[in-house]
């Protein structure tokens, strides 16, 4: 009888351990409504799936998730940090209140989607709208970041069109800017997630994507007006990073999520284009990816 308790007893814990080893942290990296926190919770429906226990955190801002990280350095964790952040954390070394949650080759799960920045509006017709945001005189909504990444590529998109007199507005969140587009307190916005603004009743018209590569019949690639543009092509990439985790199998959940969660197909439907291993790629190839996409930042003027 002794001997049976001791079994169970040892049973127990194992399973106990087991149970322990399998919960995984994820503090949210934005506010609710953005396309970061749809994808995380995309992310969470999966891993639970996968048969992991997860536990969110409320921290809301890439900021707050890069400190809850660094004082939980010890606690197995996931979270959504963008290449757009991390390269200008690495432009710009030592920016106070900078966020630095790793983007590194160890830490990165997937590359969850890499989305083209575009101009909006509720104008319907792309011309009417193009011809009114290249005579300028117009507010441009942003969302902010950190280090104002969207500053910086809405400045460049403008600049290279030869924008005049255009000014930019920064609002705290995705919903708040969509607010503001669709009560008319500025003219266009500026954001990646056009599915969002689609959904308001705006239209995305123009698109830093490649021609080719728009997502939507309305959309004009920027490459069409400005063929040596240097900002074709610029995106915001959002990635899913780890620590203390089983990379194999949390990246498994990870691929299930990009490949068969109905707010991520959604997303490439509408303005999103998978890359990395939900691709099929290599973590290596994916790694490779986006150290290109660091370099393509190299020769631009990353003003605030």
């Amino acid at each position: 009888m002794t001997r049976f308790i001791s079994i169970l007893v040892a049973t127990m814990f194992v399973a106990m351990t087991a149970q322990a080893a399998d919960k995984i942290y994820m503090p949210w990296s934005s506010k609710p409504g953005g396309s970061k926190q749809a994808q995380l919770q995309a992310f969470k429906n999966s891993l639970e799936k996968f048969g992991f226990e997860v536990e969110t955190v409320n921290t809301t801002s890439c900021l707050t998730a890069d400190a809850w990280l660094k004082d939980n350095a010890d606690k197995p964790a996931v979270t959504n940090m963008s290449v757009e952040d991390a390269i200008y954390n690495i432009v710009n070394p030592g920016t106070d209140n900078s966020c630095e949650i790793p983007l590194t080759k160890e830490s990165l799960i997937a590359t969850a989607s890499t989305a083209y920045m575009n101009i909006c509006s509720m104008e319907p017709d792309a011309e009417k709208a193009l011809a009114k945001f290249r005579a300028g005189g117009n507010t441009v909504g942003i969302t902010f970041t950190p280090f104002g990444v969207n500053k910086y590529l809405a400045s460049g998109f403008m600049k290279y069109l030869d924008i005049p007199d255009t000014k930019i507005i920064t609002y705290r969140s995705g919903s708040k800017i969509i607010q503001a587009m669709v009560a008319g307190d500025v003219d266009f916005v500026h954001m990646s997630s056009a599915h969002l603004i689609s959904k308001a009743g705006g239209t995305c018209f123009l698109s830093a994507a490649p021609e080719g590569k728009t997502k939507q019949p309305q959309m004009i690639s920027l490459e069409t007006l400005t063929p040596d543009n240097p900002w074709i092509g610029k995106s915001h990439t959002f990635n899913f990073v780890g620590q203390n985790i089983d990379m194999e199998r949390v990246r498994e959940a990870a691929i299930d999520a990009i490949n068969n969660d109905p707010t991520m197909l959604m997303q490439f439907d509408m303005n999103a284009t998978k890359v990395g291993v939900g691709a099929g790629w290599t973590p290596e190839q994916q790694w490779e990816w986006i150290q290109e996409k660091y370099a393509g930042y190299g020769n631009l003027e990353l003003e605030m």
